[in-house]
């Protein structure tokens, strides 16, 4: 009766060594067994992450790229109509001898201005214009600066645009549907190759504790 809670701790001791090193022993078994296959496996995977890391894709590249091939693609319909807005919006002359909007509004203003004085429920209406003025002056400002910044050289760089997104496109065929899959390929791939290139290590670490285990349990069997 005595001896019941020593004994206890003996057998359950004995059993917690055993299970280690029945875990530790499997674990090593099968990455003596799959050694070959995983340094294949390690080589594939490596290489595949170079060619990743060689493109080096960012999140939301693929559809920046896409709205500036759509933009590239368009630069002559693009400057005509931003052209023409600007011309209506503010210019000397349109060509036949017609107003700009800035000066249609700036008309009405004045007109109101001459007989608010006789109604001033005209004020707010005259506000508003003179604010409209405003806004389309601003409006023709962003399109003078829209227009200089559209690019002249415009085929060369969509040229280039198209050859990234290839590059990507031939990523994302390999690597899943998306450039997510890509992205995320590379982060799982980077922590795969890292437990595949501690093989060795690993083995010689299972080495010794499974040498320990096997003492452990023949010092308490």
């Amino acid at each position: 009766m005595f001896a019941g809670a020593p004994l206890q701790e003996a057998v359950s001791a004995y059993r917690e060594a055993f299970t280690a090193w029945r875990a530790d022993s499997a674990e090593l078994e099968l990455l003596r067994t799959a050694h070959d296959t995983r340094v294949r496996e390690a080589q594939d995977l490596r290489e595949a992450l170079d060619e990743v890391e060689a493109a080096d894709p960012q999140p939301g590249e693929d559809v920046e790229l896409a709205e500036r091939a759509d933009r590239l693609s368009n630069l002559e319909e693009l400057r005509a109509a931003a052209a023409q807005a600007k011309a209506l919006v503010s210019a000397e002359d349109l060509g036949d001898g017609a107003p700009d909007a800035i000066a249609l509004v700036d008309s009405a203003r004045r007109h109101l201005d001459r007989v608010i004085d006789h109604d001033a429920a005209l004020a707010p209406v005259a506000e508003a214009l003179q604010s409209a003025g405003f806004l389309l002056a601003d409006a023709a400002t962003e399109l003078s600066g829209y227009l200089t910044g559209l690019d002249a050289d415009g085929g060369r760089e969509l040229e280039v645009v198209q050859e990234r997104r290839a590059l990507l496109t031939s990523l994302v065929r390999r690597h899943g549907t998306s450039l997510d899959d890509v992205l995320e390929f590379r982060r799982t791939g980077g922590l795969r190759l890292v437990e595949l290139d501690g093989d060795d290590e690993r083995i010689e670490g299972l080495e010794a504790s499974v040498e320990r285990s096997t003492f452990g349990t023949a010092n308490l069997s």
